[in-house]
């Protein structure tokens, strides 16, 4: 049995290309199994032993596993997809690896034999690199959006190349050396479409910026001239401009002590508006092809430039105001607004397509000025007291202030799913804390966390603390008393009319409660709560702990399925429901493996007569 567990303080979700992991406030796991209670579908896939737990990935869509088995005479490790081993034995597989390419059609992974690594792409294996110095020669392995294309930096005699459908470009050269040994001089890779691609890389004494493009079966590579530094994030697409040799892409150039925009495939040669200093990182590109970034004068001044026109940004753009300091420069959804903070002497204001707000002794917001999706704007900003006696936080959302809290959670600001126009945050008065929602105070408790709106207008809840106990909160009334919650797990259905919760019950046991009433009690909660179209209650995995041993259940409309020893599920804990009414999972019994389909809706009553 072969079940991975480990104790979070909240539900931030890995990002490694579908990799199996769970981060909760409970225990989290590699769950398996073997059959359901319910009328369902069971697939053998075959026999797996051997397969080490963390190299465990589904694709994208669930509907095929890889993972990595270990031969325990041999001590030679394979690879399988669905129980069917490629055709290699390796000594050693990267951390890491195996991945699914995005929409999970491919896979990849990175191996080792004898004194040669490999790039194995869908069972076929790269040209061997030599290992040196017992450094992986192989890294930073990439697919393409659609999966259509995979690259990866690989090193020999010296020299560092980038690789593309094993094509290589270079060779370029090592950076610094770290604690670690040298440093790879390839930086910044991405694919910006199937056909386009960009990175910077160190040559002799300088640095140039590359666009790759793709066309059928060609790859080719153009370059810039060398430079002193190439600005780290880039080179950046400007959104499918071209010019005549195809899409151009920016990048910021140092060249004799200053900055500039530089354009690669290089159209025409102007000469380029030079600044003092282009803040690292700056450069971005909305969709509607406008171009920004952050600069310093001669005077030593900030000032962030928008180019309507990304093409002509070498030779400048709009500047807005000059500043002593500036903040993160972000635009919208559409690129249709700008936005940042600015400080002028002793004032912080927030500048919005170069129009200024009013002085805030401190400006605060969320990751974006835009958290709504759109091009509505919110802040938290605290005036000072010089030109307001009640210096107290208070939100700006599209330009109008809020009521003044003594405090105000800006992490916690969240919107109603698009189109809707509610806005909802975490305030206090010092000694509680409570939510406004749409300008309205809800009760006050000791803590309030986890705000989440439903979909289709419907539905709004939160958890909520006093004392030794902890509530949930539905459209501003207390359901329920619990010993404890699961923070992350609250949900709505599709049509925001019912709402589902994990929390642990007086009799320690944690139970999902739908709309306040209690399901069965579980050791754990294992997975994401999901709501099939129309259900009336989630479908979700526990765990079940009996005679000290682990077991894992599906739990749906139904009851409780069958206990097995592990299920396997998705980043995260997803679970996948299918149109058919169907939610698929792997499981594992012993060595043999099955993909089982199960229905997750109770079957509907018959009309009496």
């Amino acid at each position: 049995m072969a079940v991975v567990m480990q104790n979070m303080l909240d539900r931030r979700l890995s990002v490694t290309g579908g990799r199996l992991f769970f981060t909760a406030s409970i225990f989290t796991a590699l769950l398996a199994v073997c059959a359901f209670a319910a009328p369902g579908e069971r697939e053998l896939l075959g026999e797996a032993a051997g397969i080490v737990p963390e190299s465990i990935r589904l694709g994208p869509d669930g509907k095929r596993f890889i993972a990595v088995t270990v031969d325990p005479e041999t001590n030679k490790r394979r690879v399988i997809v669905n129980c069917k081993s490629m055709s290699g034995t390796y000594d050693s597989i990267a951390k890491g690896t195996p991945i699914f390419s995005p929409e999970g059609s491919r896979h990849a992974f990175v191996a080792a034999r004898g004194d040669k690594c490999f790039v194995v792409v869908d069972g076929k294996e790269s040209p061997g690199y030599a290992i040196a110095g017992g450094r992986w020669p192989i890294a930073d392995v990439a697919f393409s959006p659609l999966g259509q294309h995979i690259a990866y930096t690989a090193r020999k005699d010296g020299k560092n190349y980038r690789v593309v459908d094993d094509k290589e470009f270079g060779p370029y050269d090592d950076a610094a050396a770290d604690e670690d040994g040298q440093v790879r001089g390839i930086w910044d890779f991405r694919f910006a479409s199937e056909e386009y691609f960009s990175y910077r890389a160190k040559t002799g004494d300088g640095m140039v910026a590359c666009r790759g493009r793709i066309l059928a079966e060609e790859i080719t590579l153009i370059t810039s001239g060398k430079f002193e530094n190439i600005g780290v994030g880039t080179p950046v697409w400007l959104r499918g401009e071209a010019g005549k040799d195809g899409d151009l892409f920016a990048f910021v150039a140092r060249d004799q002590g200053k900055d500039c925009i530089a354009l690669v495939p290089e159209p025409e040669k102007k000469e380029a508006k030079k600044y003092e200093l282009i803040q690292p990182g700056s450069l971005i590109c909305a969709p509607n092809r406008n171009l920004g970034f952050t600069v310093r004068d001669a005077a030593n001044k900030w000032k962030a430039i928008i180019c309507p026109n990304g093409a002509a940004a070498p030779q400048g753009g709009t500047e807005w105001k000059p500043c002593d300091q500036i903040g993160e420069l972000m635009h919208s959804a559409d690129g249709g607004r700008w936005a940042c903070t600015a400080r002028t002497d002793t004032n912080v204001v927030m500048l919005m397509n170069n129009s200024e707000g009013p002085p805030f002794n401190e400006i605060r917001y969320p990751e974006t000025f835009f958290p709504a999706g759109d091009n509505r704007f919110v802040y938290v900003g605290m005036p000072p007291e010089s030109i307001q006696k009640d210096a107290r936080p208070r939100v700006i959302f599209e330009g109008k202030e809020g009521d003044p809290y003594r405090e105000v959670i800006t992490g916690s600001i969240v919107f109603e799913p698009p189109p809707g126009q509610r806005m909802a945050y975490v305030a206090g008065d010092g000694k509680k804390r409570f939510v406004v929602i749409d300008g309205r105070q809800e009760p006050t408790f000791e803590r309030v966390w986890g705000l989440r709106f439903g979909a289709a207008g419907k539905g709004f809840g939160y958890f909520a603390q006093e004392g030794l106990k902890t509530h949930v909160v539905i459209d501003g009334k207390p359901v329920g008393t619990y010993e404890s919650v699961l923070s992350g797990s609250l949900v709505f259905s599709p049509d925001g009319v019912i709402a589902a919760w994990v929390a642990m019950g007086e009799d320690a046991a944690w139970h999902v409660y739908v709309n306040g009433k209690a399901g069965p009690g579980f050791d754990g909660i294992v997975s994401q709560l999901t709501f099939a179209p129309g259900g009336t209650s989630p479908v979700y995995v526990a765990r079940i702990l009996a005679d000290g041993k682990y077991a894992f259940a599906m739990v749906s409309e139904h009851g409780v399925g069958e206990q097995f020893t592990s299920i396997w599920m998705g980043d995260g804990g997803k679970l996948f429901l299918r149109e058919n009414g169907q939610v698929e999972y792997f499981t594992k019994q012993g060595s043999l493996v099955y993909r089982m389909s199960d229905p997750v809706r109770a079957p509907q009553a018959a009309p009496k007569k």
